[in-house]
């Protein structure tokens, strides 16, 4: 206490030998100072440096989603790097709360079925708690594929067809549309594992699986869906052999930036070529 009552009593000793333009330019001086400190921490308060949701990579349907929150509540301090949203520390809670109040959160593989729970209604007929179910299903399987890395969107739909077979039977037949990120088409390794896991988690065949890449427009069905065998083995390893030389050629030209290269291969459809030849030597007759 002492030493702000010696400070104080200095300061106005110094005041008191100053002259009248002296203390203004001294006054002027002070609030140049004052503000300079009040504008250098507001925007360091309003610099977006820490990442939302733990750095989650976001889907661009989820960061359009929370764009639309974040200006319905006036917030405008944040930003995009690449497939995540930073936002100012001090205000973490209200971009996260502007998210929420705009059903805007990121969805993971247990979003879908928390809000059927959530929202049961014992009222419900069976078709309609079938339905949702069903629903329910296709949201969890396509937040799994989205986490996936290499994977931006990714949604699945499950149907239950009539095999037309006696005696009547009804089997379930899924489609996978995905997207990879950016403009990258999907590899024939991406494509097994999106439909094993597609066939896993919804009880269809792998055979029943079809998956459509969204940046070629390419569909792949499964392996046995009314195809031969031999079309089957053509198919897949064209697959691999494209994506083989579309690696090799974009690797050459990764120095000119984002590159879409298209690659086409046909091969010998004729798996196996196999000739038998019998040649048999007359009988020549016996000497006497």
């Amino acid at each position: 206490m002492d030493f702000v009552n010696k400070s104080v009593t200095q300061a106005t000793d110094l005041l008191k030998t100053m002259t009248p333009a002296a203390r203004i330019t001294t006054a002027l001086l002070l609030g140049v100072v004052v503000l300079s400190l009040v504008f250098l921490f507001r925007r360091q308060a309003d610099r977006a440096d820490d990442y939302l949701f733990g750095g989650h990579d976001l889907s661009q349907a989820e960061i359009s989603a929370m764009e639309a929150a974040f200006s319905g509540k006036g917030l405008n301090a944040w930003e995009v790097t690449g497939n995540r949203i930073r936002v100012p520390h001090s205000q973490r809670n209200l971009y996260i709360a502007a998210a929420r109040d705009a059903q805007a959160l990121p969805e993971t593989p247990d979003t879908a079925w928390d809000k059927m729970f959530t929202g049961d209604n014992p009222l419900k007929s069976k078709q309609i708690r079938d339905l949702e179910a069903n629903r329910a299903l296709e949201r969890s399987l396509a937040s799994t594929l989205e986490e996936v890395s290499g994977i931006d969107v990714a949604r699945v739909q499950i149907q239950e067809v009539e095999t037309g077979e006696f005696p009547r039977t009804r089997e379930r037949r899924c489609l996978a549309s995905v997207k990879g990120k950016g403009n990258v088409a999907l590899s024939a390794r991406q494509v097994e594992s999106i439909r094993s896991t597609v066939a896993s988690g919804s009880g269809c065949k792998p055979e029943n699986v079809t998956v459509t890449d969204l940046n070629t427009g390419t569909a792949y069905p499964g392996i046995g869906d009314g195809s031969a065998v031999g079309d089957s083995l053509y198919a897949k390893h064209q697959r691999e052999l494209e994506d083989y030389y579309r690696g090799k050629i974009l690797d050459r030209l990764s120095a000119y930036g984002e590159v879409k290269v298209a690659v086409h291969v046909e091969l010998d459809k004729e798996i196996v070529n196999q000739t038998v030849s019998d040649k048999y030597e007359p009988k020549l007759p016996r000497s006497k």
